[in-house]
């Protein structure tokens, strides 16, 4: 083995945290495929029975004519290396951010849910993408944190990510790609120039480094420099923040606007970065948070919308949402059967369980079959505790349900018969008796989690 293999191979000896299983994102590139390499060599050469397993997971973008063929060229060289293999397919809308940030949205969306509790999930990311993501968000007007670059962890869903090679120039990984005689996948989208990142690693920065052969480690100090003093400003954030964020009824995250706008322009723009840097989504230009804050101030409600998610004002409140569903069920239509046994969901708009109860909850029949749809327009019901029928419209209102749920909300049927309006109430009649066999309901609309 050479010496720069066996440096490459150490970078991975002491993993972050204990996994069960180690998930490389495997695009069949040079730099995944030079990861995919050490990690199965680890696995190899390790006698300890605590090695996690090496899976590796490809997604294909289905962007290019030859998606297909690089999915059997990934499954052969994973195969090769003894690893296992998995694949799934994305569809990359047309995001607010251009389609590099819907590419890695969707990218992003697809780790989330292939993940397991417990997975570590390694990215080839490294020096010189370090370097051109300072260079993009220096363009973009990102502050101190966004000019930190990414961070070598963070929580991916229920994993953590690890990017092992961060510190590794991309020389280094062509070299041990070559000297081990690795085959990848070239992508032709590479040298497209109208992608703002090919754009600056064939324009820009060779001009950098003819002018100045050393600004990658200039720049690398510089983001050093740049991540230490905003860990320290992060912590007076923190605290800060602690003042003014919660949860609302449905665990969706929320600031107190009328705090936050008691802060400067400047803070109150630190605080929403910060804020959002929990949730581990893309922060948004500084242009967008400043008329943000203009409307949180001037106008009666205040949005913004960016890949993946939305930040909209509510009852002096600034809630974080996932992207809005852009294909809502037809409405009226059954989105499925309820049963005690395993939740509904529905993509996009959360599940509705049932769990058996006496004399509260749903009252239910063995035979009885309830019918999930989603609203029309028109319906009404009486809850059991009011003593007259009102419009469903009206009955949201009043219960204050967040305008982004209300047509999304699942209402269960007894045939024709509205009995239950998901968690929020059961219509009068449907109650049980001390007695007799009921159903508790619980819905759980999607929301973004905490990545800290």
């Amino acid at each position: 083995m050479s010496g720069q293999s066996s440096a490459l191979l150490a970078l991975l000896e002491h993993p972050p945290a204990a996994g069960s299983r180690w998930v490389v994102g495997y695009s069949g590139g040079l730099d995944s495929t030079v990861l995919l390499s050490l990690a199965s060599q680890i696995a190899q050469q390790s006698s300890s029975r605590t090695t996690p397993d090496i899976v590796a997971f490809h997604i294909n973008h289905q962007l290019s004519p030859q998606s297909a063929d690089w999915v059997d060229h990934c499954q052969r060289t994973a195969v090769g290396m003894g690893v296992e293999f998995h694949t799934t397919s994305v569809v990359v809308g047309a995001g607010p951010d251009g389609p590099e940030a819907a590419a890695r949205q969707a990218r992003y969306a697809a780790f989330e849910n292939f993940l397991c509790e417990d997975d570590i999930l390694l990215l080839a990311h490294h020096q010189d993408d370090q370097i051109e993501t300072f260079f993009l968000r220096l363009m973009r007007g990102s502050d101190a944190s966004g000019l930190g670059g990414m961070p070598a962890m963070r929580r991916v869903g229920r994993a953590l990510l690890w990017r092992p090679l961060l510190d590794i120039p991309r020389s280094e990984i062509a070299c041990y790609a070559q000297v081990n005689e690795l085959s990848w996948i070239e992508d032709d989208s590479n040298q497209e120039l109208h992608f703002d990142r090919n754009y600056l690693r064939h324009q820009v920065l060779p001009a950098l480094e003819e002018r100045w052969p050393a600004y990658r480690q200039s720049a690398a100090t510089s983001m050093e420099l740049l991540r230490r003093s905003s860990g320290m400003l992060d912590l007076a954030l923190d605290e800060r923040l602690r003042l003014m964020s919660g949860l609302g009824s449905r665990d969706e995250p929320m600031l107190d606007v009328e705090l936050l706008l008691t802060e400067s322009s400047e803070q109150a723009q630190a605080l929403l970065r910060r804020w959002l840097d929990h949730y581990g989504v893309g922060q948004p230009g500084r242009s967008q948070l400043v008329e943000l804050l203009r409307q949180l101030d001037s106008a009666d409600t205040a949005s913004l919308d960016q890949t993946g998610y939305r930040l909209q004002s509510y009852r002096c409140k600034l809630y974080l949402l996932p992207a809005e569903v852009r294909e809502l069920p037809e409405p009226g239509s059954v989105a499925g059967y309820l049963t005690d046994r395993k939740p509904l969901q529905v993509p996009g708009l959360g599940k509705l369980s049932a769990s058996k109860t006496a004399g509260e909850g749903l009252r239910v029949s063995p035979d009885q079959r309830l019918e999930i749809r989603f609203r029309r327009g028109g319906e009404r019901c009486r809850p059991h505790e009011r003593d007259r029928t009102q419009s469903l419209k009206k009955l949201l209102q009043e219960y204050q349900v967040a305008p982004w749920w209300r047509d999304q909300i699942p209402l269960v049927y007894d045939g024709e018969k509205l009995v239950a309006v998901a968690d929020l109430w059961v219509c009068a009649g449907y109650l049980p008796a001390a007695d007799e066999r009921g159903w508790m309901l619980e819905w759980r609309p999607p929301t973004l989690t905490s990545s800290s």
